[in-house]
Formats: C-alpha cells, sequence, structure tokens
C-alpha cells in the first residue's frame, strides 16, 4: 500500500495533472507539449504568485512516462505507481459521455450536427458506479484530503481532425473534413484515485460519437452546393408571397445549413428513432441507391420532436416500429421535378425547410419496409382517416410536452409517386405556430 511519503509524491504530480483534462492526438511530426499531460496554458500562476514546488526526486522520470502516445490512458496512468503496486489497483468501468457545446445525448454512438470549419466544444462527464464509490470509502479512515486524483484523457478522430485545448481544459475540435463527410471522434478516459492507507482505484472507459458537419448555403447564388443542385428558394419578402409568409418572414428564410447523405451519415443515429435517412427518404423514389449522395436541410428541433413522438405512441400501446415517413425535405429543384411528375407542393410548402414530414404508421410487418400505407389502429378494418385522427391526437400531445408548435394536417391521399401513393397520412411541420388542417 503506498505510504506517506509516496502519496506525498502523487500530491506533487497531481498539482500539475489534475486540471489537465485533455489527453494528445498528435499528427506525425507534431511537437509534444513539454507536460504530457498537456495543461492548458492558462495555468501558468500569475505574476507575482508564488510557484509550485519543483517535484521530488524521480518524479519527472514517472511523469515521462506518460509521453508514450501509443499507450493507453489506463495503462498512461497506471505507469505513474511503482511497479510493486500495478497488481493491488482496482478497477472499475466507467462509461463516458461527450457533450458537443453543451449538448448532452446519453445513448451509445450519439451523432450531432455540427458546422463544418466552426470550432466545437467537446466536453466530458460521467458518473463513478455505485458499487466502486462503496468500495472506496470502505476501511478508509484518513481524511479527504489524503486523496489524489489524476486523470488521463486521449482524444481521437480521423487524419484531418485537430484536438486543442481551452483554458477549462475541455477539448476543442478545430476542423472537419474539408468535403463534409462524417468524422468520428473517439474519447478514452481514466482517472486514478490514490488514497493514503488504501489500494489505487482506476476508472477507465471508452466512448465513441460521429460529427456530421453542415454547409453554408448561399442563397443567393445560383443554388448549388458543391457540386449538387439544390435550387433557388423563393423570396419570403416579395409582394407575390403569400400575406402569411411575408407575415413570418423569418420561419420562411432559405436554410442556413445543409447536411450530406451518404452511406456513412444516412444511418447515423441523432436521437432515438432517429436518422437522417429515416426522417428524410429520396424525395423522388429510387434516388436513394447505394452509393447516391444527397444534401438536405433538417431542422435539429425534429430530433427532440420525433423521439418524443415515438414515446408517445408507444405509451398509447401502439407499434412505433411502423412508423415510416412518406416525404421528409424537398428542395426547390426536387419540387419543380415532382410537379414534371404531377405532384404539386406548394411554394413555400415546409418540406422545402427541413421541418415538415409526411408519415404512415403501418402494423403490416411484410409490407411496412417497402409498400407504407396507413395500418388500420381503431381496428376496424381498414386504413383511413378515422387511423389518422389517432395519429394527429399523439401529434397534438407532443407539440404540448415538447412546447414546439406547427402543422397538423390529417390528409386523405398521399401524392407520389411511389407505392404509398393514395394512402392517407398525416403531415407535422414545426413551423412556430399552431396550424391543424385538414385535406381529404
Amino acid at each position: 500500500m503506498l505510504h506517506a511519503k509516496m502519496l506525498k509524491n502523487f500530491s506533487l504530480i497531481a498539482a500539475l495533472a489534475v486540471p489537465c483534462l485533455v489527453g494528445a492526438n498528435p499528427l506525425p511530426g507534431d511537437h509534444l507539449p513539454d507536460d504530457p499531460l498537456e495543461c492548458p496554458p492558462s495555468r501558468t500562476p500569475d505574476a507575482g504568485a508564488p510557484l509550485p514546488p519543483s517535484p521530488a526526486a524521480g518524479a519527472e522520470d514517472i511523469v515521462a512516462r506518460l509521453r508514450g502516445t501509443d499507450a493507453s490512458a489506463a495503462a498512461a496512468l497506471i505507469s505513474l505507481l511503482p511497479e510493486s503496486e500495478w497488481n493491488s489497483v482496482q478497477r472499475f468501468p466507467i462509461q463516458p459521455r461527450v457533450l458537443v457545446d453543451g449538448e448532452r445525448k446519453a445513448f451509445s454512438g450519439p451523432a450531432f450536427l455540427v458546422e463544418r470549419g466552426k470550432p466545437v466544444n467537446l466536453s466530458i462527464e460521467f458518473e463513478i458506479p455505485f458499487h466502486a464509490a462503496e468500495t472506496k470509502s470502505q476501511g478508509v479512515d484518513a481524511p479527504v484530503a489524503a486523496t489524489i486524483v489524476v486523470r488521463k484523457v486521449i482524444w481521437r478522430g480521423g487524419e484531418n481532425d485537430r484536438f486543442t485545448q481551452s483554458s477549462d481544459g475541455n477539448g476543442v475540435f478545430r476542423s472537419l473534413s474539408t468535403d463534409g463527410r462524417a468524422s468520428d471522434v473517439v474519447v478514452e478516459v481514466a482517472e486514478l484515485h490514490i488514497v493514503e492507507g488504501s489500494a489505487p482505484i482506476l476508472f477507465s472507459g471508452t466512448s465513441a460519437l460521429t460529427l456530421i458537419p453542415g454547409l453554408l448555403f448561399d442563397r443567393t447564388g445560383s443554388g448549388q452546393l458543391e457540386d449538387y443542385p439544390i435550387g433557388v428558394y423563393p423570396s419570403e419578402t416579395s409582394g407575390g408571397a403569400p400575406s402569411i409568409v411575408r407575415d413570418h418572414a423569418t420561419a420562411y428564410t432559405p436554410p442556413r445549413l445543409f447536411y450530406r447523405i451518404d452511406e456513412s451519415t444516412g444511418l447515423s443515429i441523432l436521437a432515438p428513432h432517429v436518422s437522417l435517412v429515416l426522417l428524410n427518404p429520396p424525395a423522388i423514389p429510387g434516388e436513394g441507391s447505394e452509393g447516391a449522395v444527397r444534401y438536405i436541410a433538417f431542422d435539429k428541433r425534429m430530433e427532440r420532436f420525433w423521439s418524443a413522438f415515438n414515446q408517445i405512441v408507444m405509451e398509447e400501446g401502439l407499434d412505433a416500429h411502423g412508423l415510416r415517413v412518406l416525404r421528409g425535405y424537398v428542395s426547390p429543384n426536387e419540387r419543380a421535378r415532382l410537379a414534371r411528375q404531377g405532384v404539386e407542393l406548394s411554394e413555400f410548402s415546409r418540406h422545402l425547410y427541413g421541418d415538415a414530414v409526411a408519415f404512415v404508421l403501418d402494423n403490416n410487418r411484410e409490407t411496412y419496409r417497402t409498400e407504407p400505407r396507413m395500418g388500420d389502429l381503431n381496428k376496424d378494418g381498414r386504413g383511413d382517416l378515422a387511423d389518422v385522427e389517432i395519429l394527429a391526437a399523439i401529434a397534438e400531445k407532443t407539440m404540448k410536452e415538447t412546447g414546439m408548435w406547427g402543422g397538423v394536417g390529417i390528409c386523405g391521399a398521399f401524392e407520389g409517386p411511389g407505392p404509398s401513393t393514395g394512402t392517407p397520412y398525416l403531415h407535422i411541420d414545426l413551423r412556430g405556430w399552431h396550424v391543424p388542417f385538414r385535406e381529404e
């Protein structure tokens, strides 16, 4: 067990290490920082303040072991201990959660929508397991001040990723892939608790997330996003716009960010029951084949709304697996192409703004994936408007609970193209004010 002199030496090491929450992701040729735990520059003592004591003899050699970039965070911290103590370390797994700009998603492998080229603040939180806390407190008579905590965090990403430090010790993700593709990030966390008179305790775990960068769209340009044709948006302030549009012009401003849907991003989970491709099937069936790339606008509020809607569907005793979106985002270019096929969407349809979905709940397990149609929810032998009304009531309840209001439309026949043509369906959007309507 550690004795008082060894604990004192660790106190000096921890004085350098405790606030350092960021590990390195050095690239070939990068200069390693003098402090392997990468303490931020803001920790430099103020002018006139007393300098911290120098590490005890030999402590520099112990800390230097952390320079090995191939070592895991847990191994780096265990290497701080005398070799005779390595086998006595009590290990407990933890599940670190990564917050992106303060946004928390408490499930495995989440995806976050961010803006390409804009710095993103990544921070970490985790809870010590209850049984581990019990173990830590047993048989320890030393005061709390005798506990030393050393933390090591390692960020890993793609070859184009850059991690730098912020003054509060959190990582800052500085750049994304230049082609707008998703970027996978892995964070490894280890925390060593050294208590006088007790065996060291190590908490460690790994978590991963995906960052999907949104690309800026210039409404004054040709309607192209890189090489993809979005089309030209109608003017929300022109005299030809309906009065409802002019009165709510900010709600009809063209989307600012567009997200790439491809094999790597389409199935990334944004929230329970929410992925980009699930809520945004191809506007024209057959165009979402393997390897196809699309750019869509997507209102991030839809993540929370759709997840809450799914939860209420299940609470009502319905099978949420049958929820199938027939139409999500439609670009101005796609709207024009649909018109040529006889499908008319209004010039200012909410589908152009990334906050609208048209969908059904199909309880036919054999066909709901390939030919979704409104199911028989009220058990009267047919799927019709009465069943859509059940979904509309759930949508109204979801808007009330989430505080996100918009259109709730009970619609008699979906205008294809595709296998769902003619089915009754529900339209919802998040335009910002409540508009119930019915189209038979």
